[in-house]
Formats: C-alpha cells, structure tokens, sequence
C-alpha cells in the first residue's frame, strides 16, 4: 500500500507543469472611485457655504480617484478638464491643482478648491468634470457592473 502511495506521488508531480503567471498588461486607466457604501456609487455631490463663517473663503473638496493595475513606483500624471456644460467659472468659483497620482498607491484624490464668490449668496454653480487620457493613463473604462442588471455608465 505504501508503494502504491509513493507510486501515485511521483507520477502526479511529474505531471504537473510549472504555467508562466499571467499578469495585467494593458494601459492603466483613471476613473472616479465614488464608492459611498460597498456596493453603491455616486457620480455627484453638493457643497454649501451656508453653514460655514462668513469668513470662511474656500474650501478645498476631495475628489476620489482610482486606477487600474498595479501601484507604480514613481508619481503619475493626468489631466481633468471643466465639461462646458459646467456652470462654474475657473479661478472664480474653483481652482484646479495639479493632476498627480502619487507613487505606490492605486487610490487617490483630485483636491479641488471651491472659493466662495459673492454670486454663490443668490445662485448655484455647477462643475462638471471629466478625465482625458494622458501619458500615463487612459479613460477606457466606458462602464461598470453594478448588478447582474444595472450598468453603470456615468
């Protein structure tokens, strides 16, 4: 019975064969990573000066970003730019900095900085942003699976 045990080993391990690893290899691409809840995602949000003080003049927003692919070892670029259906005005009603996904990480932010303008006391603005391939990243992500029956294309 042993033998037959040791019989049954060698041949098994002589038959496996060692397979190359497969790994991701295709262009990272960028996307915003609004998860509120496991699950569930958001593609806006509302700020208000309202309830802060009156001399409070900006504010800066953190805007979830994510990548796919593995962490890279150096900073990467991208760029965002206002969608023209957007009603806010740049270097008026918000400033962009710069577009750097920081070194060893696969989730990020955009920081935006929201300044209050004295037009914002009787109207609403309206930022829309979007992300454009860079030489870093692509935006080839058209849409998500939420559930085996909603997609999400936004």
């Amino acid at each position: 019975m042993k033998r037959l045990l040791y019989t049954s080993i060698i041949i098994m391990g002589a038959a496996c064969k060692r397979e190359p690893l497969i790994t991701y290899d295709v262009k990272d691409n960028i996307y915003f990573d609004n998860e509120v809840s496991t699950g569930y995602y958001m593609d806006s949000t509302d700020f208000t000066f309202a309830y802060s003080d009156a001399a409070v003049r900006d504010t800066i927003l953190y805007v979830p970003l994510g990548v796919t692919g593995s962490p890279a070892a150096t900073d990467r670029h991208y760029q965002v730019v206002a969608d023209p259906a957007s009603t806010a005005v740049a270097g008026t009603h918000y400033q962009l900095a710069d577009f750097v996904f920081h070194a060893g990480k696969v989730t990020d932010s955009l920081p935006v900085r929201l300044l209050r303008s004295p037009d914002l006391a009787t109207s609403t603005k309206k930022l829309i942003l979007r992300l454009q391939q860079s030489g870093d990243f692509q935006t080839d992500l058209q849409y998500r699976i939420m559930t085996t029956s909603t997609i999400d294309t936004s």
